[in-house]
């Protein structure tokens, strides 16, 4: 069973799907969520032992956590999420689009139209993707959330900031 741990009679968790969930911001918001606020919470993965890895340590320390792979580039992944995730909640009450990638400069022989379609086709496509197949969920709600996280990279004011630490490498 996904849930791992048990909810008095009659209280159902909060069922909280984050993506990207198995390091960083992710990580740290399916933990507040788990921990503090009682959700059931579905670490999103990519790499799915690094989101079983993430599910374990968060339910050794007594959070109802599950994990789930999921490859926002893939079709398939978002389609195999979608079903596992039906036939094991029903619904979902929160997604949060928190996975995303940040590859300039990891590749140096890039070039900049492989770069921007690699990074466009999994932060913007996939999650745009990711969301309409999860809305049918999302709507079996009594209370559906809809999140996107996002980053001071993303934020045309920041752009516009010289002093912004990113500005010499990615606005200018």
């Amino acid at each position: 069973p996904a849930t791992t741990r048990p909810f008095p009679a009659g209280e159902m968790p909060t069922i909280t799907l984050v993506t990207g969930a198995n390091q960083g911001i992710g990580f740290a918001t399916a933990t507040v969520l788990a921990k503090v606020h009682k959700h059931h919470v579905i670490i999103g993965s990519r790499n799915a032992e690094a989101g079983a890895e993430a599910a374990a340590l968060l339910r050794a320390e007594g959070g109802s956590v599950s994990c789930i792979q999921l490859d926002l580039t893939s079709d398939a992944s978002i389609e195999v999420a979608v079903d596992t995730i039906k036939r094991e909640h029903g619904h979902i009450d929160t997604l949060i689009n928190n996975a995303g990638i940040l590859i300039d400069g990891k590749n140096p022989g890039q070039s900049v139209r492989a770069l921007f379609t690699e990074t466009f086709a999994t932060n913007v496509i996939g999650t745009a993707a990711l969301t309409e197949a999860f809305l049918p969920l999302l709507r079996k709600s009594s209370n559906p959330n809809l999140v996107f996280v996002s980053s001071r990279m993303g934020s045309l004011h920041q752009a516009t900031v010289k002093d912004t630490m990113f500005y010499a490498v990615d606005y200018k």
